[in-house]
């Protein structure tokens, strides 16, 4: 649906993101700490003109020893923030 020489063009922007120190994920369970990502992606036509407009949040719950360092912990907001801006035109269109 969305290829560089495509017919659309998607813009995101990133509304709130809330990360946490290694130290703070590693003393902390898995409910102190509200680390997420999230974000607003717009859908355009050639001409400019939004086609389709949605919002994702990828939310990062692992705390104490599973938590991981600094780069895997935003490793893993990005790649889930991502994966959901990606699938969710996709599941627009099988509608």
């Amino acid at each position: 649906m969305i290829a560089p020489n495509g017919d659309y063009r998607l813009t995101v922007g990133i509304n709130a993101i809330r990360v946490c120190s290694a130290l703070n994920a590693l003393m902390s369970d898995f409910m102190a700490i509200n680390v997420h990502l999230s974000g607003d992606a717009v859908m355009l036509n050639l001409a400019g003109e939004p086609v389709y407009a949605f919002e994702a949040s990828a939310p990062y719950a692992l705390g104490g020893f599973g938590s991981g360092q600094d780069s895997s912990r935003m490793n893993c907001l990005y790649e889930k923030f991502s994966g959901m801006i990606a699938n969710e035109p996709h599941q627009k269109g099988e509608q």
